[in-house]
Parts: structure tokens; sequence; C-alpha cells
């Protein structure tokens, strides 16, 4: 499924190179990155846009418990895929957006000597909805939005993002 979602927004990127010409890349803290992302978006027509980022976060414990060592290693991979609408005229847009966060899980362990690990996989849908300043002739980029994850029960975050188009 992670192979599909990003062959996807491949070729929609792709595709959308006879269009508007704004690409932007940005760092936007907690969002739907989870802590942070890395993103990449591209202005497909004058109100929509994809993006793609690449989050991540890595913890790591050590602890001794009656003599026994034990150590555990969590990383967790979030890769936000998400389509934009815009609303608005000149440099400020509210944006309403859709897609998933693709997320990847790797636990490892070790308990007196002895390795384990566990993975995972899986989707979880999310959204965005706030307000974008880009200009069209590209340069300094900036985003404030609330970001719903739609799992068991909905979470939401709220996501700031700066960076540069051109």
């Amino acid at each position: 499924m992670i192979k599909r979602m990003l062959t996807a927004a491949s070729v929609t990127l792709i595709l959308s190179s006879g269009f508007a010409q704004n690409n932007t890349i940005y760092l936007e803290l907690l969002g739907n990155g989870l802590l942070y992302s890395l993103n990449y978006d591209r202005m497909v027509t004058d109100n929509i846009s994809v993006r793609a980022g690449y989050g991540g976060l890595t913890v790591s414990n050590s602890t001794v418990s009656s003599g026994v060592i034990v150590t555990e290693d969590i990383k967790i991979t979030l890769i936000p895929v998400l389509a934009n609408y815009l609303r608005g005229e000149g440099n400020h847009k509210l944006e309403i957006g859709g897609g998933i966060v693709l997320v990847s899980l790797d636990y490892t362990g070790n308990v007196a000597d002895v390795d384990f690990s566990l993975a995972a996989d899986g989707a979880i849908p999310t959204g965005n909805l706030g307000y974008r300043y880009q200009k069209s002739e590209g340069g300094f980029f900036f985003k404030a939005s609330l970001c719903p994850f739609f799992a068991e029960t909905m979470v939401t975050s709220v996501g700031l993002g700066f960076g540069y188009s051109f």
C-alpha cells in the first residue's frame, strides 16, 4: 500500500508540470508529521496543491532492573501525503486539505542479551484546516493549521510551517 501511495504522489507531481509552477519546501513543526516534518508542496492548479513530507522520531531507553539490563529503541517514521484546496485572493489563503499519513514503527529491544524486534506499517487518515501565506512569484512561505488525525479517536494537532516557494 505504501508503494502505491508514493507512486500516486509521484505521478501527480509529474503530471502537474503543465500547470502552475509554484514549488514550496518547508519545515512544519507539529502538524501532520507528529513532532516535525520536512515537506514538498506543489501547486497543481491555482487552487489545488499536493504535498508529501517526511518526519521521524527515535526514542532510546536503557534501564537496569534486578541486575538485568534492558535496552529499547523505538523508531517512528511518518510520511504525510495530502491534497489541499486553497480559497482566497492574493497571498493570503484558506487551506483545506485531506490525505493520509503513512506510519512505520520499528521496535527493537534486548533483555539479558536476548534480542527481539517488532515492526508495523499503516496509514492514518488526516486533514488540515488553516491559513497559508504564499506569494505567486515565490519567496517566504508560512502556514498555520489544525491537523486532525482520524484514528480510533480523533486527535488534533496544531502545525506551523515555514519555508520557501520558488
